[in-house]
C-alpha cells in the first residue's frame, strides 16, 4: 500500500520556457478556472518580465504504466497580454489561468475543461489528468510546526545530466518537517533541501484528524532554500572571501498568498 494518497503523485508539473528556463508548479482547480500555480521568479525576472514568449507544462498520470506525458504549449505572451498571469506583488509566488470548467460541479478527476487562448495540446497522456482542487488546501493558521510535509519538483541541478541517475522529465519526491513558521514574511520553513528546479512545487502536510484518520494536504509553493553562509579572511591580504552553502531547510509561500491574488482579481 502507497504512504501518499495516489492522486497527490500526479499534482506536480515541469515548466519550460522555450529560453531554456524551467521549474515546478502544479494545477488547481479553483472558482471555475484551472490555474497553473508556482514561484514568481520561476515565471519572471527581477523586473517582472517573463523568462520567455513560449513554453510548455507537463504532467503524468496516476497510470504508472502510462509513460506518455500530457504537455500543453504555453504561449506566456499571450496568457499575460489577457489578464491571465497574476503575480504576487510581494510574495515569491504566481497563478496563471490555463482553463475554464465546462461543468458545475468541480471535481478534480472528472471535470472537463476548456483551454484558454495560448493554450494548446502538444500530447495527451492516456490516463486522465489529476489536479488539486480547493478541498486539498490548508490555509496558513492550520499549518503546524513539527508536522510531516512532502514536495514534489523536478531539480534540474542536481545529478549528472550526462550520465543521468534519474529521469529528469518526472518529478522527484522528498519528505520533511514544518521547522518553523516565520509570521511576519507568512512563510513556511521546511527541514528539507532544496535545489534549483524545485521551485514553484508543491508542499504537502502529514497530520491527523480529529477520528485519527491521516490527512493530506497542500499548504504551499518551495520558494527557496536557505543558505548557509560562511566567511574566511586571508590572514596576509586580508582578502576576505564569502562562501553560501545549502543549508538543508527551505522557504515555501503559503497558498493563502495564490487564493489572495485569485479571489482579488
Amino acid at each position: 500500500m502507497r504512504s501518499v494518497p495516489e492522486i497527490t503523485l500526479g499534482y506536480p508539473v515541469l515548466i519550460k520556457f522555450n529560453s531554456g528556463i524551467s521549474g515546478s508548479g502544479f494545477k488547481l482547480l479553483y472558482k471555475g478556472f484551472l490555474y497553473l500555480v508556482t514561484a514568481k521568479h520561476v515565471l519572471v525576472n527581477g523586473s517582472n518580465q517573463l523568462h520567455g514568449d513560449t513554453g510548455s507544462i507537463t504532467a503524468y498520470s496516476l497510470d504508472e504504466d502510462d509513460d506518455e506525458p500530457n504537455i500543453d504549449g504555453i504561449d506566456f505572451t499571450q496568457l499575460s497580454k489577457d489578464g491571465n498571469i497574476l503575480l504576487h506583488q510581494k510574495k515569491d509566488i504566481a497563478v496563471v489561468r490555463i482553463a475554464k470548467l465546462k461543468s458545475s460541479v468541480e471535481n478534480s478527476t472528472l471535470s472537463t475543461v476548456s483551454s484558454l487562448n495560448g493554450v494548446s495540446v502538444i500530447t495527451k497522456s492516456k490516463a486522465p489528468i489529476v489536479w488539486a482542487s480547493e478541498q486539498h488546501l490548508m490555509s496558513y493558521d492550520q499549518v503546524l510546526v513539527g508536522n510531516e510535509v512532502i514536495i514534489f519538483g523536478y531539480p534540474s541541478s542536481i545529478g549528472i545530466p550526462n550520465s543521468p541517475q534519474f529521469d529528469y522529465e518526472k518529478p522527484l519526491l522528498r519528505k520533511g518537517i514544518v521547522a518553523a513558521k516565520y509570521k511576519k514574511a507568512s512563510t513556511i520553513i521546511l527541514d528539507c533541501p532544496v535545489y534549483y528546479g524545485n521551485s514553484g512545487g508543491p508542499v504537502m502536510q502529514l497530520g491527523l484528524e480529529k477520528d485519527g484518520r491521516i490527512y493530506y494536504k497542500l499548504i504551499g509553493v518551495v520558494s527557496e532554500f536557505v543558505p548557509y553562509v560562511e566567511h574566511w579572511t586571508n590572514s596576509k591580504s586580508k582578502i576576505t572571501n564569502t562562501t553560501m552553502l545549502n543549508s538543508g531547510y527551505s522557504v515555501a509561500v503559503s497558498i493563502d498568498s495564490a487564493l489572495g491574488m485569485i479571489n482579488y482579481k
